[in-house]
């Protein structure tokens, strides 16, 4: 039975409560005591608010609500849409689909989906209006196309696809069957983005950025075993980092930085230098790497991915008033904390949150991608044509480190898309 994180966090929650009691009874106890304490009450918040989203109760559902099939079992799936769809009045799951039908009958079980197959039978229910594709990079293209031509709308997980080229593709597609396409960026949607654009504008107070740095990773089993000199060979490698399927860290972690730094700066003029760490030599198949972008009027931007060391997802902004620290923008539901420092001031912290209290950037996106698909509101995230210029900006740091960008599946995965949908019309 797979262990969840509700039970992970009672456990921790058992430890720490146990670790405290034996200190508060040992002779000279006091201090640690004190300490685990206070990292226990630190704590508490967040464990409060990554409980909240799994223990929600569920809405009941609008006669409207845009009907959903999922596409892939990963292990995103139900934070990206089946929590949220749980949550919304709006958005309800009809079908999940998986490459092994088992899971996806259990899948099915857990969330009280009433139908359960393969990709192809997804796409082929009439009730699917839209789609959630959460499956390795390399088949984002294939199984987004399909969806695309069977009339569904499309939200993806990031990173779009392999490469620009793909994208470009996708986006022409979507626009060609006016359907609506959106890649999962889903830490825009929340109020620190606004707050921080505000504080960063021309008229705002800190000014605009001349300098930013931009940090997103955390440790990876596959950035462990680099690390341990393990990961030679492509048997010790997981999907997320086989090149020939888009893999790599910069395409699941660094491309959020790239994402920050257009949000905050607009498009680069040019990748100034790019620097890869290999799993092993030769292999393209990145665990670290670091990039600088050039910006009009001189702005900077250095972003850095790691699946090695414990970076975080955070930012630094050097600005013509001042200077901005931004800690956690990736899920700054769970924690964050603004850093503004004006320019001969002091520094103070501040919170941005997002109405109604609990309020997830999951939820924020399904929200955003519902209203696109229902209302004819501008898409979230920006659209498909963001997500091309996104790709773009990835493939040029990997051409300039000399990985070369992730090829391109789509003629591969679409014939074999095509071959496991048996009546493909196109």
């Amino acid at each position: 039975m797979p262990v969840t994180a509700p039970q992970v966090l009672l456990a921790v929650a058992v430890v720490l409560a146990t670790v405290i009691l034996r200190a508060s009874v040992k002779p000279g106890g006091a201090p640690l005591l004190i300490l685990l304490c206070g990292a226990g009450y630190a704590l508490s918040g967040v464990a409060i608010r990554a409980l909240a989203l799994p223990l929600a109760p569920a809405a009941p559902k609008s006669p409207t609500a845009l009907k959903f099939g999922l596409i892939g079992a990963a292990k995103i799936a139900p934070w990206g849409l089946l929590y949220p769809a749980r949550a919304s009045a709006n958005v309800t799951v009809v079908a999940v689909g998986a490459r092994d039908p088992a899971r996806a009958a259990a899948l099915a079980a857990r969330w009280a989906i009433p139908r359960h197959g393969d990709y192809a039978a997804v796409l082929a229910d009439p009730e699917v209006e839209a789609v959630y594709i959460a499956l390795v990079n390399g088949q984002h293209f294939a199984w987004a196309d399909a969806a695309l031509r069977a009339g569904k709308h499309v939200l993806l997980e990031k990173p779009l696809t392999n490469n620009a080229d793909e994208a470009r593709a996708l986006a022409e597609l979507a626009r060609r069957q006016r359907r609506v396409l959106v890649e999962g960026y889903h830490w825009r949607h929340h109020a620190l983005v606004a707050r921080v654009k505000a504080l960063v504008a021309e008229d705002g107070e800190l000014g605009p950025v001349r300098a930013l740095e931009v940090g997103a990773g955390m440790i990876s089993g596959d950035g462990l075993r680099s690390l341990l000199g393990l990961g030679a060979g492509a048997s010790g490698r997981s999907a997320k980092m086989d090149v020939a399927l888009g893999g790599g860290n910069f395409m699941g972690q660094g491309c959020y930085a790239v994402s920050v730094a257009r949000e905050l700066l607009g498009e680069p003029e040019r990748v100034v230098r790019a620097a890869m760490v290999e799993d092993s030599p030769g292999s393209r198949a990145d665990v670290a790497a670091e990039a600088e972008l050039a910006f009009a009027g001189g702005a900077t931007a250095t972003l850095r991915s790691s699946a090695t060391t414990p970076f975080g997802f955070h930012l630094r902004a050097r600005c013509e008033r001042g200077t901005l620290d931004v800690t956690n923008y990736l899920f700054p539901f769970l924690y964050h904390a603004i850093g503004v420092r004006p320019d001969g001031g002091r520094q103070r912290y501040e919170k941005a949150h997002s109405a109604p209290a609990g309020t997830t950037t999951f939820d924020l996106q399904l929200a955003a991608f519902a209203a696109a698909v229902r209302d004819g509101a501008a898409p979230p995230g920006h659209g498909a044509d963001d997500a091309v210029r996104n790709m773009a900006v990835i493939d040029e740091i990997y051409e300039a480190a000399g990985l070369g960008k992730r090829p391109s599946a789509a003629a591969l995965a679409v014939a074999q898309a095509r071959a496991e949908w048996s009546w493909w019309p196109f």
